[in-house]
């Protein structure tokens, strides 16, 4: 939970249903900072610095609701480093950060630099129809098996990195538009080695000619694209030249139902390009530690 950056709250919650009524002792302090806050993949890929200030602020706070023992030093020092950072106006290491996840046990985390403190941050933060598309992905492994995969609004890749780690797909093409979005892509792309199966290339929905000069694609995948109309209509757009216009038979759409004139507009939008869809039933297990809504939708 800790290294995915989940609330502060839910992992602290899980930790003490976990350890019982060894927590807080020392002995439980001094574990949890060895293996949650010194846990090699968030040393390697730590998350950033306000969601870890925030951590132990409210690990702090939890520890001393118990008035017989005392916060541990290390926790402590943490706390202090981090509060003394965030007073410097020139530093940015509050930023970006890492999230790392491991869906199937024993295959190693993979991790992903987010930026939640950007002024448009959309490309840039984990969204939960991207999860759910990868979850999706993980339990039908066989319809990635050898495909050549074009992914739109790939963002910080979660879905696509995923996909190119645990399956066995041929190669996924992961695009998105804005510079800034592309260059995090190809990072993340690179840390989680999968460069030999994944690559990241910029697509303009609004281009006529966009499409020309993709590479072949089996299908096309797209997740949390649809949360504005106008963006609905520009998805429909590109999707109806994908399948129309390349050697990709069909798509798979993961999306949170935010507004319904938004979803809407969308399907009123893919019908004016001849696409047909049909709602896919979702699996009930979920692989990723995220609040999953009640609303999504997956075509």
């Amino acid at each position: 939970g800790y290294r995915a950056m989940q609330t502060p709250t839910k992992v602290l919650a899980t930790l003490v249903e976990e350890t019982g009524s060894e927590f807080p002792l020392p002995s439980c302090q001094r574990a949890l900072v060895e293996t949650i806050l010194e846990d090699s993949t968030c040393i390697q890929f730590p998350p950033d610095n306000s969601y870890t200030k925030a951590f132990l602020k409210a690990l702090i706070a939890l520890i001393e609701m118990n008035r017989d023992v005392a916060v541990d030093d290390a926790i402590l020092e943490r706390y202090m480093t981090l509060v003394n950072a965030s007073c410097d106006p020139s530093s940015s290491a509050a930023l970006a950060g890492h999230c790392s996840f491991e869906p199937i046990p024993g295959t190693g985390a993979a991790s992903f630099r987010l930026n939640r403190m950007m002024l448009n941050p959309v490309g840039l933060a984990s969204w939960p129809a991207g999860f759910l598309l990868a979850e999706y992905a993980l339990t039908n492994q066989e319809l990635f098996k050898g495909k050549e995969v074009i992914e739109l609004g790939a963002g910080v890749g979660i879905t696509g990195v995923a996909i190119a780690k645990w399956t066995q797909i041929k190669h996924i093409l992961a695009t998105d538009f804005l510079a800034s979005v592309l260059t995090n892509l190809e990072y993340n792309v690179s840390i989680n080695k999968v460069s030999d199966r994944m690559t990241v290339a910029q697509l303009d929905w609004e281009e006529d000619d966009t499409t020309k000069d993709l590479p072949h694609g089996d299908f096309v995948i797209a997740a949390d694209c649809v949360y504005d109309p106008d963006l609905a209509r520009s998805l429909a757009k590109i999707l109806g030249r994908l399948l129309h216009e390349t050697n990709a038979e069909y798509a798979i759409i993961a999306n949170t139902v935010r507004q319904h004139e938004t979803l809407q507009a969308f399907q009123e939008a893919l019908n004016r390009h001849d696409l047909f869809y049909t709602e896919i039933p979702q699996m009930k297990e979920q692989l990723f530690p995220y609040d999953r809504p009640n609303q999504m939708i997956l075509w």
